[in-house]
Parts: structure tokens; C-alpha cells; sequence
């Protein structure tokens, strides 16, 4: 009898590890209804994998590299001076477009979450292009500057 249920405990601890299960214990999710359709979600799963298809690519699982973030801003600036980052998450480049560019002495700063100084260019146009392909996959902070002044500090995500 204590043959047999050694037996059957052992087949049930190599069974146990057959099943596939969850990858990481969360703490939270949700499921979205919307017009366009629905999603669900889970916050703090560490995996994540991409797919590639012919028309663009979906990231599965919470560590998307997606965030659009304005960290610091001053009232004024924005009432006066509309400010567009577009792609961001990027794998290239990134295009920084100012309305209003005569507004004043504008430029922009590059820096790595270390506070090292990687590019700073006057902004004399519209549409500036910022190209982020020599540097390696991370967070970079983009800071707006007008008249030697910080007025907006954005977040970028280089993949």
C-alpha cells in the first residue's frame, strides 16, 4: 500500500509539470468593450512577444513599449505653442513638430536616464527630424527649450 502511494505520488508531481499554466502571477487586469471591439489586459506580466504582419505588428503581453508622456510643462508655453512627437515608441527616428516656431529661440535636448547630454539642435522649422537609430534600445528624456528656459520634457522609448 505505501508502494502504491509513492507511485501515485510521483506521477502526480511529474504530471504537475505538464501543465502549462500561467507564465507569472499578476496583480490586476481588465477586459475593454468598446464600438471598434474589445481587449483585454494584465498589469505586471514580464514576457511579452511580438507579431509581424504585412500591414504592421501587435506586441502581446503588459511591457509595451508604448507611453506618451509630457513630464514637465509650463502653462504658458502650452497655451501658445502646440508641440506633436510622432512615433513614439520609435525604432528610427522621431518627428518633433512645433506650431509657431518664431515664438521664440526654441531647441531641443537629448538625454539618457543617466543625465548624459546626447544631441541638442536649434528648432528652426515645423517638422524637425531627430534621428535615434545609433543609439541603443532605452528611455530617453526630450526637452523642449525656449529662451534658455525647460518648457516641456517628454519621455521617449527607443525599441
Amino acid at each position: 500500500m505505501r508502494n502504491h502511494s509513492c507511485t501515485l505520488a510521483v506521477i502526480l508531481i511529474l504530471i504537475t509539470h505538464l501543465i502549462f499554466g500561467q507564465e507569472a502571477v499578476i496583480p490586476s487586469g481588465n477586459d475593454l468593450i468598446g464600438s471598434g471591439g474589445s481587449i483585454n489586459y494584465s498589469v505586471g506580466q514580464v514576457l511579452y512577444t511580438q507579431i509581424n504582419g504585412t500591414t504592421g505588428f501587435t506586441i502581446q503581453g503588459v511591457q509595451q513599449p508604448y507611453e506618451i508622456s509630457n513630464v514637465l510643462s509650463r502653462d504658458d508655453l502650452a497655451e501658445n505653442i502646440y508641440i506633436q512627437l510622432i512615433p513614439n515608441p520609435t525604432t528610427r527616428k522621431i518627428m518633433l513638430t512645433v506650431m509657431e516656431v518664431s515664438h521664440g529661440d526654441l531647441s531641443y535636448q537629448l538625454y539618457d536616464l543617466t543625465g548624459k547630454l546626447l544631441k541638442q539642435n536649434p528648432i528652426t522649422s515645423v517638422n524637425t527630424h531627430i534621428d535615434l537609430s545609433n543609439l541603443p534600445t532605452a528611455i530617453y528624456m526630450l526637452k523642449i527649450i525656449e529662451d534658455n528656459y525647460i518648457q516641456k520634457v517628454y519621455k521617449v522609448l527607443k525599441i
